[in-house]
């Protein structure tokens, strides 16, 4: 992904506080017919220290929202 150079933030603590502020995101994938199909998701945060301090992101699609079956069959996401 292109990131302008006023852009890219080299402050982790910075980002992380943005991140836990603003804790969600838009999973994009396609259907069947290749139709974008979009869910906005909540997500958790998390720092690991065991693997050169790499951060996780855990979110969650409901059962009765559809996408989780498009993104099962075409595990190609944005």
């Amino acid at each position: 992904m292109y990131v302008p150079p006023q852009f890219d933030q080299k402050d982790r603590a910075h980002t992380l506080a943005l991140m836990r502020a603003h804790n969600f995101a838009t999973l994009v994938t396609t259907d069947a017919d290749g139709q974008p199909f979009a869910t906005h998701l909540p997500l958790i945060v998390t720092e690991r220290t065991d693997t050169q301090e790499s951060l996780v992101l855990e979110g969650h699609v409901a059962k009765p929202n559809p996408h989780w079956k498009l993104w099962a069959n075409n595990p190609t996401a944005l």
